[in-house]
């Protein structure tokens, strides 16, 4: 990604923030959710397994545009009765603070149980797409043999390589000695085949990951929305090794796993490797799916409740 590029995102970022920071106050709904839960109630609701899940939270907390005042038990999330909905619009802060993204669902709540809708539409380009049928890590699902496309192996050129910028050495060698298998979509028809199975296995990791933590499950419904103007997010998908924000692009190399991680952001999450890397070191804690983007990496208790509370926080 070019610096041009870099300073564009940054500008669009900026003028986001003064026009949401100008913008009237919504109206906040009237519910009986208690939003001040006493720090010890609030730190064990939370299972956290360790100081760097304690960490995050906090982190979580202070880079979300929502107030950090309002933070309600995980119990009081599933306690309230009627019948709530919102649009949420949220900033989630990069680059310690200066950069604010947008995090945009649709989060409604019917006596305990939640439904979280989020659309996106993605950009194809008119070539044919090569899909890889699993992650360096092996993958649990093959989508070329579900789809039913032909399934072939494909080196990357020393010239295809080097225009990947963000082209791990060890990917790169990879891809260039021993190749990778996967298949083409060619038709658009084929390209929203390939979208569609990416946001509903997304969508099966956080349904599943969240069993873990309540006999109330969210209903996540992520869908492909083929009509541009009603999407959440708009992302184009490219067919090479690219990475990117996760508003502006993904790529055909994409795993279930990565696609959950990035919508992550999509809803609020900020990343949980480190800003400035130290020597050796991704992150604290592999286990948490917003710090490692490979099975068997799940979402952490705390990552619903930040999802979960902007419902009734405004």
């Amino acid at each position: 990604m070019g610096v041009s590029r870099i300073i564009v995102l940054l500008a669009v970022a900026l003028m986001a923030d003064t026009a949401m920071a100008s913008a009237p106050a919504r109206k906040k709904i009237d519910h009986d959710v208690n939003l001040s839960c006493p720090k010890h109630e609030l730190i064990r609701g939370q299972d956290f397994e360790s100081g760097v899940n304690r960490r995050f939270f906090g982190k979580h907390v202070a880079r979300d545009s929502v107030s950090r005042k309002c933070l309600p038990c995980w119990d009081g999330l599933f306690s309230a009765k009627g019948k709530y909905s919102r649009n949420i619009r949220a900033r989630q802060y990069y680059g310690g603070g200066i950069v604010g993204l947008p995090v945009r669902y649709r989060l409604e709540y019917d006596n305990g149980k939640y439904v979280l809708n989020l659309k996106i539409h993605f950009n194809f380009g008119k070539r044919p797409y090569f899909i890889t049928t699993k992650s360096y890590v092996q993958d649990d699902i093959d989508f070329c043999r579900m789809s039913g496309l032909p399934v072939v192996f494909r080196k990357l050129t020393k010239r295809q390589a080097a225009k990947k910028f963000f082209l791990r050495p060890w990917l790169w060698k990879k891809l260039r000695k021993d190749g990778v298998e996967g298949c083409y979509a060619r038709t658009k028809a084929e390209k929203e085949l390939y979208a569609k199975w990416l946001l509903k296995e997304a969508e099966r990791i956080w349904f599943v990951d969240m069993l873990r933590y309540t006999t109330q499950p969210v209903d996540f419904k992520f869908d492909y929305e083929p009509v541009r103007r009603k999407a959440r997010f708009k992302v184009n998908m490219y067919d090479s090794y690219f990475r990117n924000f996760y508003l502006s692009s993904w790529d055909t190399t994409f795993t279930p796993h990565a696609a959950a991680h990035e919508i992550g952001h999509m809803l609020g999450l900020n990343d949980e490797y480190y800003e400035f890397k130290p020597r050796n070191k991704d992150c604290d804690d592999m286990t948490s799916l917003m710090c490692n983007s490979d099975p068997p990496a799940r979402l952490k208790k705390y990552h619903y409740y930040i999802v979960l509370r902007r419902l009734w926080c405004g």
